[in-house]
């Protein structure tokens, strides 16, 4: 199966494009621009709205393995029956990696355990977490998402009317959350209304994934159609950012090497 590889804190590699997609006819587009990893989505339905499972099906089909697919299960509450039912759902479309969300209330620790008890039920599909920063996340969840198996977690938004990410939460916070998700070796990603002005800051978090939809469609309308330039746009822009990191770190790294050898 296509994984998500959690990077550690001295790698260089890159930071990996996730594209939200409501078919297959957008998953196409996506991987003519260059996207690492396709996310079946629906942003009519809300936060994290679930596509059909024969629209997800359809992109599985599609994308043939050529990169990983995600597929979110919609914003269901935090109780253990229906978020089982619909992983499980999501799950036997064929994707890779099903995502599912934590808003307010609930016993969320309980749904996450409910969750680690489906090993073996999910197909090859890996389960992620989505923690909301508008929505008082906890971070500690992180832990036990890594104790149930979780393969990785993704920071966004739930209400898209709020601002962006980093509007949200500040760096030192973005950074914290990466830095938890790497210590339990799970795969971490940051999403939420992102645009190309916030990627240079978010990729010095080196994160392992940057997930968008708004930054992709005409006029920025997250529930409109994929604008194949704006993809590409935002996928030369993560590799712009990239290349002044990895830069910056060389320079670094031969300065520290000559006050070495001068010393």
């Amino acid at each position: 199966m296509q994984i998500i590889r959690p990077r550690r804190a001295a790698d260089c590699g890159r930071v990996s494009m996730l594209a939200s997609v409501v078919d297959a006819r957008e998953a196409t587009l996506c991987l003519e621009g260059g996207v690492d990893v396709i996310d079946c989505k629906d942003p009519s339905r809300g936060a994290l709205g679930a596509v059909t499972p024969e629209a997800a099906r359809a992109i599985v089909e599609t994308v043939g393995g050529r990169v990983p697919v995600s597929a979110t299960i919609g914003d269901h509450p935090c109780e253990v029956g229906p978020i089982v039912e619909a992983t499980l759902q999501a799950a036997a479309t064929g994707v890779d990696y099903v995502k599912i969300g934590f808003l307010p209330g609930g016993d969320a620790a309980e749904v996450v355990r409910a969750l680690g008890r489906l090993r073996g039920e999910t197909g090859k599909a890996q389960i992620a977490g989505v923690l909301f920063a508008d929505a008082s996340p906890d971070f500690e969840l992180v832990a036990e998402m890594a104790a149930a198996g979780f393969a990785g977690v993704v920071l966004d938004t739930a209400n898209k009317s709020d601002g962006a990410l980093p509007d949200v939460l500040a760096v030192d916070q973005l950074e914290h959350f990466v830095e938890i998700a790497r210590a339990h070796e799970m795969f971490c990603g940051l999403a939420g209304s992102l645009r190309t002005r916030h990627i240079p800051a978010l990729v010095r978090l080196a994160p392992d994934l940057i997930g968008f939809r708004g930054a992709l469609c005409c006029e920025n309308a997250r529930t409109g159609s994929l604008d194949l330039r704006a993809v590409v746009e935002i996928r030369d822009a993560i590799a712009k950012a990239e290349k002044i990191e990895t830069d910056l770190m060389m320079s670094k790294a031969e300065e520290l090497a000559r006050e070495e050898r001068a010393s």
